[in-house]
């Protein structure tokens, strides 16, 4: 049995309390950790790591989840500072799924995270886990998402035509699955990738046509504002600043 939930914090107390576990404040946020030797003590003694570690790998996915779910609005900016705080648990989590195989848990993971890759200047560590997690996967809709994902990192690190490719791959799986929001996805993610692209008449066409099926699955949120926004970059790279 656990810990009742309204004892954690009168244990948690008398823990820093005896000097077993650590208070630190970074960027006015408690954070609570083991002294190494206490930390290795403790490992020594588990009886099972292995579920203890996937335990720790799906409370870290769910927020990750939860994050990307409330990314477009007015918490992204506590959401920018946890993700910096946490990623190395973030990055374990990610190591313990790939090395064990899981593959739908490392492929919804990394996908979460898209916008820490693009946001926090991390593209290229971004492509390793997402390059990684879709490598030889099921093609199924976490392959759709976290294909959607690595096409807008690729694209973020300059990598066209790889991206116009891969996100290609997304669309067309997408469309196989007949999943009508991830056909919306991969649409927006093809008239991102071709934002830089010469042909800027092209590129609108394929934003809005995304937009309009965003529309019709009456979707307002962060995708069709990615729509919008590109093609704002598109109509800017063209010199017209007035739309």
């Amino acid at each position: 049995p656990g810990l009742a939930a309204d004892r954690v914090l009168d244990v948690l107390a008398g823990l820093v309390d005896k000097s077993i576990v650590g208070r630190v404040e970074i960027e006015g946020v408690s954070r609570y950790r083991l002294l190494g030797t206490v930390r290795a003590f403790a490992r020594s003694r588990l009886a099972d790591r292995t579920r203890l570690s996937v335990r720790h790998r799906d409370w870290y996915l769910d927020l990750a989840e939860r994050q990307h779910d409330r990314w477009f609005g007015p918490h992204q900016e506590d959401i920018v500072r946890s993700r910096r705080l946490d990623f190395p648990n973030l990055r374990a989590a990610l190591q313990l799924s790939v090395d064990r195989g899981d593959r739908d848990e490392a492929r919804r993971l990394a996908a979460a995270l898209v916008y820490h890759w693009l946001a926090d200047g991390v593209l290229t560590e971004g492509r390793h886990w997402l390059g990684t997690v879709t490598e030889g996967a099921p093609a199924d809709l976490y392959q759709v998402t976290a294909l959607s994902a690595y096409a807008r990192v690729l694209a973020g690190l300059g990598e066209r035509e790889p991206a116009a490719a891969v996100a290609c791959t997304a669309g067309r799986l997408a469309r196989r699955l007949g999943d009508p929001a991830l056909v919306a996805r991969t649409v927006c993610d093809a008239g991102l990738v071709a934002v830089f692209d010469a042909d800027r008449g092209h590129t609108r066409q394929v934003l809005g046509e995304a937009l309009d099926r965003h529309r019709d699955l009456g979707d307002d949120g962060l995708e069709p504002a990615t729509a919008r926004l590109s093609l704002a970059m598109t109509e800017l790279l063209d010199g017209d600043t007035r739309r």
